[in-house]
């Protein structure tokens, strides 16, 4: 959390206890956290959606680390919530983690440009749906185009917004 500028000092889980009537209580637990520059924790429902969505995925990935055994993880819109800076900072987290853990398969999706320019061509996947079938290129199969586009000199993002890869 600290490399998405996030100070955190502690993260706790804690139970939260609330009732309808004397003889029905509800137990939830949920997570809370301490930043270094505010005087009191923060509880889960107070958090931004971008922080908590960001410790949840943080938390995932480490714990899918941590069991050692194989898992995908799927993450859609995973900037969703954050600025561009934080954004950009967990996508190259999120793949970092998966490079160093040959048991973990990450699967990221969005439709966000600067999402998109944050993430390197060679980890993209694109599918262009045609009538009957769906065609998926990516580095290992059509390595050659991905290498051309590199040389125009245009963003990530446009690679999918142009028609570069109708043929």
């Amino acid at each position: 959390m600290a490399r998405l500028d996030y100070k955190l000092e502690n993260i706790v889980l804690e139970t939260i206890e609330s009732s309808d009537s004397e003889d029905k209580k509800h137990i939830a637990s949920g997570l809370q956290v301490k930043e270094e520059d505010l005087p009191w924790p923060t509880s889960q429902p107070e958090m931004s959606a971008g922080m908590f969505r960001a410790l949840s995925l943080l938390i995932q990935v480490d714990y899918a680390a941590l069991a050692g055994s194989p898992s995908c993880i799927i993450i859609d819109d995973v900037g969703e919530g954050l600025d561009y800076s934080r954004s950009i900072t967990l996508i190259k987290l999120l793949i970092e983690k998966a490079q160093s853990n040959p048991n973990m398969q990450l699967i990221l999706s969005s439709n966000d440009r600067f999402v998109m320019n944050g993430v390197p061509l060679e980890y993209w996947s694109v599918i262009q749906r045609l009538p009957g079938k769906a065609k998926i290129y990516n580095y290992r199969n059509a390595k050659e185009l991905f290498d051309e586009f590199e040389f125009t000199g245009l963003s990530n993002f446009d690679f999918f917004a142009s028609n570069y890869l109708s043929i």
